[in-house]
């Protein structure tokens, strides 16, 4: 999984596009676009070490002139994830539909919509639009971390979760390299296959299955036969070999490039708590639920307690009383003039993250909010309006007073 900030790209520029090859076409225009920044000894060798460099580029004099993307690599703290000529293809296909941010017609979701029109920083935004070396897209703070980290387990969370709790529970806070994590991905495989198994009453299920288990035999042959040592031109079909972006993009874990090594990873603290915390949850509503719900179950019961200990302190308490439209109101306001209904999900989470930084912390997890608004519409239908959405997954919300 590449940085998940070339998302923010990917959103920004879907308003021009109707396929996933013109995404990719304009994504590359801009990102290879050339910045010029001050040289220093530092970018030198990094650029040094980066791979198809033009030599041009560490010989004027006190400027460097470098593609935008790698102002970006260069200014995040893992200095790592750009995209190759061929990651963009993939990039474009793929990510943004999967978290959500596009629809399959390259169009912005809510989802979309809160990312770049409310949580994505004006520097940011600007510094990209206009293909200028201010702002860093592939930063994630605190706020964009809260959505991609709702986004990715609601996309992926049952394969996510217990690789995650694989890693702290094999490493914990220590290091480790690459080619260890992607040890752990064939027992994950087949850990999620069980999982699913008595559950497969489909063709469609039972080929899912088929998949997970050939995965698995497919990168344990990869590591016997050390395919990472047969060139570059066989990186693309590795599968043993895991992209680990996600974990530092969500601040989980943290790359520690070592004299022998670039590609050295170690959990945070909290990546540990958190790994540990929400798969022992999912486990809890796996016992009781059918395997396909456990996970919205924690998604909606628990994701902002989890996401109060894991960004905020662990100082917030639970919202249970009061009125639930006063709580929507200030995320409403903010989104409403995109358009005119809203999905309760993304909009609770914007308030979540409104009152989560707030002097009085203060989370409200769906499950609750929807039970609060249920009751509060049969008190005082005329204050807002909503319904269940055309795919029957979650509600869409009006505040009309």
């Amino acid at each position: 999984m590449q940085r998940l900030g070339f998302c923010k790209a990917a959103v920004l520029l879907s308003d021009s596009v109707s396929s996933s090859g013109e995404l990719a076409q304009l994504m590359r225009e801009k990102l290879e676009g050339r910045v010029k920044i001050p040289g220093s000894p530092d970018l030198d060798a990094w650029l040094a070490r980066r791979r198809n460099q033009i030599r041009a580029e560490m010989n004027e004099g006190p400027s460097r002139a470098i593609q935008l993307q790698d102002y970006y690599v260069f200014h995040h703290p893992s200095r790592t994830g750009w995209l190759s000529r061929e990651a963009f293809n993939e990039y474009a296909e793929y990510l943004a539909r999967r978290l959500g941010f596009l629809d399959d017609a390259f169009r912005r979701t809510e989802a979309g919509d809160l990312l770049v029109d409310v949580l994505m920083r004006s520097d940011e935004r600007e510094g990209f639009e206009q293909g200028e070396p201010h702002g860093n897209i592939l930063v994630l703070d605190t706020r964009q971390r809260v959505l991609f980290l709702y986004r990715l387990l609601a996309a992926d969370g049952d394969f996510l979760l217990p690789y995650a709790r694989s890693i702290a529970s094999q490493f914990g806070t220590s290091q480790f390299g690459y080619l260890e994590a992607g040890e752990l991905l064939p027992g994950t495989c087949r850990e999620v296959a069980r999982t699913f198994s008595d559950y497969a009453y489909t063709a469609d299920d039972r080929q899912m299955l088929d998949k997970l288990d050939s995965t698995a035999t497919r990168i344990e042959k990869q590591i016997a036969e050390s395919i990472e040592k047969q060139g570059s031109g066989s990186r693309r079909e590795q599968t043993s070999i895991p992209r680990l972006e996600w974990l530092i993009d969500l601040g989980l874990a943290q790359r520690q490039p070592t004299e022998d090594s670039t590609r050295v990873f170690a959990l945070t603290e909290e990546g540990c708590r958190f790994a540990a915390k929400a798969c022992s949850l999912y486990e809890q509503y796996l016992s009781t639920l059918y395997a396909d719900n456990a996970l919205m179950a924690v998604l909606d019961d628990r994701f902002y307690d989890l996401v109060s200990q894991l960004y905020f302190g662990g100082k917030a308490k639970p919202w249970d009383e009061g009125d639930p439209v006063d709580f929507l109101r200030p995320a409403f306001d903010a989104l409403s003039k995109l358009r005119g209904y809203y999905l309760l999900r993304p909009l609770l989470l914007l308030a979540n993250l409104n009152v989560l930084e707030s002097k009085s912390p203060r989370f409200l997890e769906y499950s609750k909010a929807r039970d609060l608004l249920e009751s509060a519409y049969q008190a005082a239908p005329e204050r807002f309006s909503y319904s269940i959405d055309r795919f029957a997954t979650d509600y869409q919300l009006r505040i009309l007073d």
